[in-house]
């Protein structure tokens, strides 16, 4: 049992790249936020964090890898919303040997810098989770990229 915990370890605990597949539409996806909706996510001053926010909340986060893959165990975000108040939450799942356990996690997030309104660095910290191997408390850093439409890349910091 011992052995076959430490790739799911090493999988879960690996930091690298991940790129979002164009999403999917889901009935069940939460409805963005309203335009109007005030956005108080801890930020730096200027229009570049402000535009960045608001195309991040926006933004339908669907089926994202945040380790990558190649690896016969995968941490999925089947869903990932970024909220104006500087919360997020996902519905998740970890997928092992052709078995998907799912599970969920939320925390907070704030924005660390704001290249433009496309590219900027945030910190989300992971406050709730009932993920295997994961734990709560751990944070991650990482510059979003988001292309035209919906596209989502994170480079771990």
């Amino acid at each position: 049992m011992r052995t076959a915990l430490i790739p799911l370890l090493f999988a879960l605990s690996v930091t690298g790249c991940g790129k979002k597949s164009a999403p999917t539409a889901s009935a069940d996806a939460p409805a963005p936020a309203p335009a109007s909706a005030t956005i108080s996510v801890s930020m730096p001053g200027g229009g570049n964090a402000k535009a960045f926010a608001k195309n991040l909340i926006d933004l339908d986060i669907t089926n994202w890898k945040p380790t990558g893959s190649g690896s016969s165990v995968q941490f999925i975000y089947k869903t990932l919303d970024f909220k104006s108040d500087g919360t997020w939450a996902a519905d998740a799942s970890v997928e092992a040997n052709f078995e998907e356990i799912p599970c969920a996690e939320s925390g907070t997030w704030a924005i660390a810098d704001a290249e433009s309104a496309q590219i900027g660095t945030i910190t989300w910290t992971l406050a709730k989770t009932n993920c295997a191997m994961r734990e709560a408390g751990e944070e991650s850093r990482g510059q979003v990229t988001m292309g035209k439409g919906t596209g989502f890349a994170v480079a771990f910091r």
